[in-house]
């Protein structure tokens, strides 16, 4: 399956223009010949951060009432434009914040969009959160509950990479009572920690577009992001375009480090929804395929032991959320497996 990417890219260079080859090889340049390696980041020091998230931030399971107009979140779906709406989050009630619908794909095709919640400048100074203002809340797709729902196992897939790196984006799963003026409904959501907040946590920034070009790339954290994506089997990322990858920088670290979001197009979520990009070697996204844009003989040795030694806590991760279903705990586990028979059978890192 290696084999595979580099077969293809080696045929797109030989029928591409030279301008286009040019820009190829220049991308390759680019993100390989500056990566390096730091002290290790699973030392980094972290700190209470004291946001919205942070205050509802646990392992179990966070109840709340979302109360908004149907018709005024669905008429500015194209525009994302804000709309007012209720939070009420056990004896509290967030009366003033405001909730927008968001993403490209899922917002086209799915029942219900996911949505961005908005806190004023009021709650925030109520409540002491800072400027941590927008959240992403990652809702079901479907009206219809569904045991294996799409929701948990894209939330699984976010505390699967909280346990190998602490540059990670943490996730807060909740149910959520709808209430819209239609007939109430109740399914399971997550929210994503916000951007910032994540940053602060972590004493970092982040680094925007606006900044410039990424030049230089932490190697250890990109050869885990390389080898996690190539585990759950995602395609649907890119570092040149920054394509669901953010890049925090450290004061006490000169190379950016990855960190990625979205992975419901992974084949170990396996939305129904989910396909391939047409130009990559793989029929559909259970296929996994292996993205690395290092040296071919780059070692990844220390990564690979990092995720044998990481096997038990992913399987107990997945295995431990008694709100999935049996059997759809059991087809994650088992699509995981079949990435430790290949690290075992051989060198993942030689078939780049």
């Amino acid at each position: 399956m290696f084999f595979l990417y580099i077969t293809a890219i080696k045929e797109l260079l030989v029928r591409s223009q030279p301008t286009i080859r040019y820009i190829f090889l220049l991308g390759c340049f680019f993100y390989c010949i500056h990566c390096q390696t730091p002290g290790r980041s699973e030392e980094v020091l972290q700190r209470d951060d004291p946001g919205f998230f942070g205050s509802i931030f646990s392992e179990k399971m966070l109840d709340f009432d979302l109360t908004f107009d149907w018709d005024s979140l669905t008429g500015h779906l194209e525009s994302e434009e804000k709309v007012p709406a209720i939070l009420h989050i056990g004896d509290y009630i967030f009366d003033s914040i405001e909730i927008s619908g968001r993403g490209v794909t899922r917002k086209k095709i799915c029942e219900f969009p996911p949505l961005h919640l908005n806190f004023s400048s009021k709650i925030r100074d109520k409540y002491h959160w800072g400027k941590y203002k927008k959240y992403k809340l990652v809702t079901h797709c479907n009206a219809e509950n569904d045991p294996g729902d799409l929701v948990l196992r894209e939330f699984l897939v976010y505390r699967l990479y909280n346990i190998l790196t602490p540059f990670s984006l943490r996730v807060q799963l909740c149910q959520v009572m709808y209430k819209t003026g239609r007939p109430e409904i109740k399914h399971y959501a997550f929210i994503i920690e916000d951007d910032d907040e994540m940053a602060d946590r972590l004493q970092s920034e982040i680094l925007k577009e606006k900044d410039g070009a990424v030049k230089q790339i932490d190697k250890r954290e990109y050869q885990k992001l390389v080898m996690f994506q190539y585990m759950i089997g995602n395609t649907d990322w890119n570092l040149s375009q920054r394509h669901n990858i953010k890049f925090l920088t450290r004061a006490d670290n000169l190379f950016a480090i990855p960190v990625p979001y979205d992975f419901d197009y992974s084949g170990i979520v396996n939305a129904p929804y989910a396909t391939p990009y047409p130009s990559l070697p793989i029929k559909n996204v259970r296929e996994r395929l292996w993205q690395y844009r290092g040296r071919e003989d780059d070692d990844f040795s220390e990564i690979e032991q990092i995720f044998r030694d990481n096997k038990t806590a992913f399987i107990s991760q997945i295995d431990s959320l008694d709100a999935l279903s049996e059997e759809m705990r059991k087809e994650m586990i088992n699509y995981l497996l079949s990435f430790y028979e290949e690290l075992e059978a051989r060198d993942l890192h030689s078939k780049n």
